[in-house]
């Protein structure tokens, strides 16, 4: 069975993984190599770019076993990495460091995508050993438009930027 690489899938990475490809023109059908995933809808910002407007906060969380299995099966499937992103802040998930943590555990290489407002010293200690890499969602160069942007706390502009300057660890 011929398959055809088309818009519905974003090749540019596919020629870092062969034995993947391979298998998905072989049977149709595989595990992916990189999974994103949101482990709350809730967010501490009300960006006025974000779709979660149309989620209206719901609050919910992750169950934090089925997620640790999930992360296990990923690992012995073969995906390659994981990103906690998703429809909500991650940071806001109590056990986000140990899903990190076990996801490294588990051969899987871990990143986040974050406001980086709750990403504390504690959160530093425990995720980062264990990430391949952390962004932060800034989206302004000052104050006045980080507020009209994110719409959080009057201090999250100033923490973010300190978080930028390497501030957080010293």
């Amino acid at each position: 069975m011929k398959k055809e690489i088309g818009a519905e899938v974003d090749s540019h990475k596919l020629m870092y993984h062969p034995r993947r490809v391979s298998e998905w023109f072989e049977k149709g059908d595989c595990y992916p190599v990189y999974i994103e995933i949101g482990p709350t809808n809730s967010c501490n910002h009300r960006c006025i770019f974000c779709a979660l407007d149309y989620l209206e906060y719901k609050g919910e969380f992750i169950n934090t076993e089925i997620m640790l299995s999930a992360l296990k099966e990923m690992g012995e499937k073969g995906v390659k990495s994981v990103m906690f992103a998703g429809e909500g802040e991650p940071l806001l998930h109590k056990d986000i460091c140990l899903f990190v943590q076990k996801a490294k555990e588990y051969g899987l290489d871990v990143s986040i995508t974050t406001n980086g407002v709750l990403f504390d010293k504690e959160k530093a200690e425990n995720c980062l050993p264990h990430l391949s890499w952390i962004r932060f969602s800034i989206d302004a160069g000052t104050q006045e438009n980080y507020e009209k942007i994110h719409r959080g706390g009057k201090k999250d502009f100033k923490k973010v930027e300190e978080l930028t300057k390497g501030e957080l660890l010293s």
